[in-house]
């Protein structure tokens, strides 16, 4: 079984391999162009935002396994608290996965459906950002509407007394109300 720092230099070795076969490089040893050094900086950034996602899932699976924030802390080689500190606030959020998850990745066209989809599974709209949408594990069934926010009151005739904000991404401002079959 290869050591730990057997194992992290075969990681970097991977991962230094993976970089050039992914970066511009010039063949005449010439200085990169503005455009190559700018595919560089890209290809670095996503591989940095992958192995942050990985790390992340990794650190939630830590934990979610029982290992301690010192002992997780230790094998990255910063403090309990450090660690805690950056990936405290997500393990806490997963370990509430049962009551409250994200919808996404979501787009304007499909939005609607997919939070009346899951309101009819008893998902209650909470927070909404581009892209995705917080929601909350009720007991009740739920409908979602979107309006302008230019036209927050445009809720239909005669139900606007049971729609209840539920929240304002701009421009648009996403209303609920508990959900009845045939209205």
């Amino acid at each position: 079984m290869p050591t730990n720092a057997e194992s992290d230099s075969a990681l970097k070795a991977a991962l230094a391999q993976l970089s050039l076969s992914q970066l511009p490089l010039s063949d005449s040893g010439e200085e990169l162009s503005p455009e190559q050094l700018l595919q560089q900086v890209r290809q670095l950034y996503l591989i940095h935002s992958e192995t942050g996602k990985l790390l992340h899932e990794a650190v939630l699976a830590a934990r979610a396994a029982g290992l301690s924030w010192a002992v997780i802390g230790d094998r990255l080689g910063v403090s309990k608290q450090a660690v805690q500190r950056r990936f405290g606030t997500s393990v806490e959020l997963a370990r509430d996965a049962a009551t409250e998850r994200i919808l996404g990745p979501v787009n304007r066209s499909n939005e609607i459906a997919i939070l009346n989809e899951s309101g009819r599974s008893g998902w209650k709209l909470l927070s909404s950002k581009h892209g995705e949408h917080l929601v909350l594990r009720t007991n009740t069934l739920w409908e979602v509407k979107r309006t302008l926010l230019s036209a927050p009151l445009a809720l239909g005739k005669g139900g606007r007394e049971r729609w209840q904000l539920a929240s304002v991404r701009f421009p648009d401002v996403f209303f609920t109300r508990e959900w009845h079959d045939g209205e």
